[in-house]
Formats: structure tokens, C-alpha cells, sequence
């Protein structure tokens, strides 16, 4: 039992310095990649709440898609976004409220 428990702690501290590092809420790379697989290959790509935009950049990887596209509620996220995918449209606006036409 001590085992699971210091592994998931180690999992835990591992998160939150991730989280510490790529932004507020940060899916790790893993989840990303298996995300983008499992949609599968097409031409265009929308994460509507993409934050820092790791999810583009692993589908870029994954899918190499044409087209990329995310909208973020944080302008912060947005400029991260838009540096770590510089390629990709990324606006500021709330999803659950705002339609992005792309």
C-alpha cells in the first residue's frame, strides 16, 4: 500500500510542477497525443478551450492537419498559446458563450 501511495504522490508533485510550469490547467503530453489519435487524421483541428495550446501542438505532431484553431478565455493563455503555436488561429474568448466561427 505504501507503494501506490508514494507513487501517486510522486504523480501528484509531478502534475503540479508541470502545471507550475506550462500553465493553469496543463493536460499532460501523453493524454495529448492519445487525444489526437483518437480522432484521427483530418484537415483541421479546434481545441475550444486550449490554453497554452499543448493539445494543438501534440495534433500537429500526431495529425499533421492543415489547419489549426483554439479559443481560450485567458489572454495570458492566448499569448502562450500563440507562441508555442504560432501557426495556429488562437483567440480570446469564452466558448461556452462566444461561438468561434472557423
Amino acid at each position: 500500500m505504501a507503494i501506490i501511495q508514494d507513487d501517486a504522490g510522486a504523480k501528484l508533485a509531478q502534475a503540479k510542477d508541470e502545471a507550475a510550469r506550462f500553465g493553469k490547467f496543463y493536460t499532460p503530453e501523453g493524454v495529448c497525443r492519445l487525444v489526437a489519435r483518437l480522432t484521427g487524421a483530418g484537415n483541421r483541428v479546434l481545441d475550444p478551450a486550449c490554453g497554452s495550446g499543448a493539445m494543438l501542438y501534440y495534433a500537429r505532431e500526431e495529425l499533421g492537419a492543415a489547419f489549426y484553431a483554439g479559443q481560450e478565455i485567458s489572454a495570458e493563455s492566448v499569448a502562450l498559446a500563440k507562441r508555442n503555436m504560432p501557426d495556429a488561429e488562437v483567440v480570446c474568448g469564452d466558448t461556452l458563450v462566444e461561438a468561434f466561427d472557423w
